[in-house]
């Protein structure tokens, strides 16, 4: 049998990818699956899809699998039922460190914010309420400006209405959530990126989706997707050249995810802007 090899692993799934760890299959997607391997949840899937905390990226491959196949990880070999994947060469993936962004960056945004979808979360950068996620939203956005821009490490109570908000596997407001953690890494407000995690983490197994929550759990250790964090060296750079791209790879990410998770980390650099390097 031909073994399809794993590329590389976010540092979730690396973490996950240790002899004996067991589990079962969990989602299936067009172009990807979770996995729940011991107590971590991965995604697995092609190269395209991207780096991030919880992907395994592999060469492409066909399978039979269902949901609830046994699952397990043994000599550098992933089995999924009859699937067996090559982790042998497997290199772990972390996204770069970046000083934070730039008030030059942060000035070139306007033109893409007018071209931000209804849909989502986005369009509160334009200060927009035209939808009811978006109205439903406006408080703990305001809220995350007030907490960012002051002394105080309590975060607000009202980031925890919007866990959950929005349609999909990972709502807009986790997404936003998740994307405002990932800034306040980069800014080294760590302080404040765990309050927020303490403050939201004890709330989520009712409020939204296993998937999203894992994907929250990785953002409260700074890590999101590749594309959000070449977004945000773009920003660190203020380079329209380099900011292009990195926005419309995160516009292609999900319905309207990729964006969702700007949103949140554009709201905690505007909040930043008199203190970050500029």
């Amino acid at each position: 049998m031909i073994c399809p090899a794993a590329i590389s692993a976010g540092p979730h799934a690396h973490r996950a990818l240790r002899d004996g760890a067991s589990g079962t299959v969990a989602s299936l997607f067009e172009r990807s699956l979770y996995v729940k391997l011991g107590d971590q949840l991965i995604c697995i899937g092609p190269h395209g899809l991207g780096d991030g905390p919880l992907n395994l990226l592999c060469d492409p491959f066909t399978h039979r699998l269902a949901i609830g196949d046994r699952v397990n990880f043994a000599i550098s070999r992933l089995r999924l039922g009859s699937l067996i994947i090559d982790c042998a060469n497997v290199s772990e993936w972390r996204p770069p460190v970046v000083a934070s962004a730039s008030r030059e960056g942060l000035a070139l945004l306007s033109p893409y914010i007018a071209k931000f979808p209804a849909e989502g979360l986005s369009r509160l950068l334009a200060n927009d309420e035209t939808t009811p996620v978006l109205r439903a939203a406006r408080p703990a956005a305001e809220a995350l400006t007030d907490f960012v821009g002051n002394a105080t490490t309590e975060a607000p109570h009202e980031l925890i209405s919007i866990i959950g908000l929005g349609p999909g596997l990972t709502p807009s407001g986790d997404d936003f959530l998740g994307g405002a953690m990932i800034a306040l890494a980069t800014l080294n407000e760590t302080k404040k990126r765990d309050a927020i995690w303490r403050l939201i983490a004890p709330h989520l197994t009712e409020r939204t989706t296993d998937i999203s929550a894992a994907h929250l759990s990785a953002a409260a250790e700074g890590y999101g997707h590749a594309a959000l964090h070449a977004f945000i060296a773009a920003l660190n750079a203020g380079e329209n050249a380099k900011l292009t791209p990195a926005i419309d790879t995160l516009t292609a990410i999900g319905h309207t995810s990729g964006l969702d998770a700007l949103a949140g980390a554009v709201t905690v650099f505007r909040a930043s802007a008199p203190t970050i390097r500029g």
